[in-house]
């Protein structure tokens, strides 16, 4: 396991309920349904534009719980 320090700011966080391999529906509707419309967009100053938290590994894959988190600014009207 490597340990990653991430850029400071503001981050938007879903949560993901399942096994890994199925994170990546999970991130197209965050990204392509819920952000657009909720008043922020990914902030393209930050690197690595998408980052994943993986919580309880040790569990049976539908209890694995993982926090999707993304940078963000607010859109400016």
């Amino acid at each position: 396991m490597q340990e990653y320090i991430i850029p400071e700011g503001l981050y938007a966080v879903t949560v993901h309920f399942g096994s890994s391999e199925e994170i990546g529906p999970t991130w197209d509707r965050w990204v392509n349904e819920w952000l657009p419309g909720s008043g922020w967009k990914a902030d393209p100053s930050r690197p690595n534009y998408n980052y994943e938290w993986y919580q309880n590994q040790c569990l049976p894959p539908k209890l694995t719980l993982t926090f999707l988190c993304t940078p963000v600014v607010k859109i400016e009207l």
